[in-house]
C-alpha cells in the first residue's frame, strides 16, 4: 500500500529491496530482464500507447528509487517512461531524475524489452508486466482485439481497463512473516568466478534448449527441472575450480553454491507483484573431492526438499 508524504503517494522498501537499495552500484546495478521476440517489427508508436495505457495499472512499478533521511523509498513517477532504442550492454544501471522510473522499455527489431530494478519487483510481478504489455502493444496494432476483458482477467492478465488492485502493492514479507530468533545454518564464503567483473552492466550470452528434451532427462534422474539445471550449475562452477592453476585454487573458496530463488506465492496466498521470494542455496565443499553429477543431483535434491520447507524458509 502506498504511503503519504507531505501531498505525494510513496512505497516502503520490502525487505529485499532494502538489502538491495543499500549496496546498489557497489555489488552491481541490481537490474534484471525480460523480453518477448514477435513474428514482425515492433511499432514504437504502439507500443508507447502500450506503456502509457498501462502506467495508471501498475502504479508501483513506474517509481523512482529515492534516499530519505534515514532509509530509501519509492516515489511514483508522474509520467509514463518513453519507449527506448537497445542498449549496447542489457541491464546497465538505472538512469536517474524526476520522472525516470526503475523500469525501462526497450524496443528493437521484433523484440520488446523490459528491464526492471529488483528493488520494486521480482521475476513474477515482472511477468506479469511484461504479459500486459505485450498484450495491449498486440492490441494496438489490431490482433486480439475481439477478446474480451473477462477472457483476459481469466487468464490472470492484467489490462488497463481495470483498476489498480492495492493487494497487488502490498509488502508480503510483513503480512506473513513473523520475527524468528534463529537464523541460517552459515555455510561459509563461497567460491566466485575468478576475472575482471562489469559494475555497469552484464554481458549477454544467449542460447536455447527445447523444454520437452530437457525435462525428458530431468525425470529419467528422478528430480525436477530447477534441481537438474542447479546441478548443472554446480557442476560447471567445479570445473572452473579444478580447471585453476594449483596456487589459484589454493587460495580460491572451498564451498560451491548456487542460489535459487523460491517463489514464496506458492506457500502463501498472496497476490503481491512486489518482491516475494527467498532462497534456497545448494552448495557443495570441494575439499572433501571431486562431485560426479549423480552425486550432486542427489545433494542438491535433499537440499532444495529441506530448504522448501516453512520453518527452513522463516529462518531468513
Amino acid at each position: 500500500m502506498p504511503h503519504k508524504k507531505h501531498e505525494d503517494a510513496f512505497y516502503s522498501l520490502d525487505n529485499s529491496a532494502i538489502f538491495m537499495a543499500a549496496i546498489t552500484g557497489a555489488s552491481g546495478p541490481f537490474v534484471f530482464r525480460f523480453y518477448c521476440e514477435l513474428d514482425a517489427p515492433i511499432v514504437v508508436p504502439a507500443l508507447q500507447d502500450a506503456v502509457d495505457a498501462l502506467f495508471p495499472r501498475f502504479p508501483y512499478f513506474f517509481v523512482r528509487l529515492r534516499r530519505g533521511v534515514f532509509w530509501h523509498y519509492l516515489d511514483p513517477v508522474s509520467k509514463p517512461p518513453r519507449v527506448e532504442k537497445e542498449l549496447v550492454y542489457p541491464c546497465a544501471p538505472m538512469p536517474r531524475g524526476p520522472d525516470r522510473p526503475v523500469v525501462r522499455i526497450f524496443a528493437y527489431g521484433r523484440r520488446i524489452s523490459v528491464e526492471f530494478h529488483h528493488v520494486i519487483t521480482d521475476g513474477t510481478g515482472a511477468i506479469a508486466f511484461m504479459r500486459a504489455l505485450t498484450v495491449e502493444y498486440l492490441r494496438r496494432i489490431g490482433i486480439g482485439t475481439d477478446i474480451d476483458d473477462s477472457t483476459l482477467q481469466a487468464a490472470g492478465i492484467k489490462h488497463p481497463r481495470e483498476p489498480a488492485d492495492s493487494e497487488e502493492a502490498e509488502d508480503g514479507y510483513n503480512k506473513y512473516f513473523r520475527p524468528t530468533a534463529t537464523v541460517p545454518d552459515k555455510t561459509g564464503q563461497a567460491f566466485t568466478i575468478p576475472g575482471p567483473r562489469m559494475f555497469i552492466a552484464y554481458r549477454e550470452t544467449l542460447g536455447s534448449m527445447d523444454v520437452q528434451q530437457v525435462l525428458a532427462v530431468a525425470k529419467n534422474y528422478k528430480v525436477s527441472l530447477t534441481e537438474f539445471l542447479t546441478a548443472v550449475h554446480l557442476d560447471v562452477l567445479q570445473d572452473l575450480y579444478e580447471a585453476l592453476p594449483w596456487r589459484a585454487q589454493k587460495k580460491a573458496k572451498k564451498i560451491i553454491s548456487v542460489q535459487v530463488p523460491v517463489n514464496l506465492r506458492k506457500n502463501y496466498p498472496s497476490k503481491s507483484l512486489r518482491n516475494f521470494f527467498l532462497f534456497v542455496a545448494p552448495y557443495i565443499d570441494v575439499r572433501l573431492g571431486h562431485w560426479t553429477f549423480e552425486e550432486l543431483l542427489r545433494r542438491v535434491h535433499h537440499q532444495m526438499q529441506i530448504g522448501l520447507e516453512e520453518k527452513e524458509l522463516v529462518r531468513q
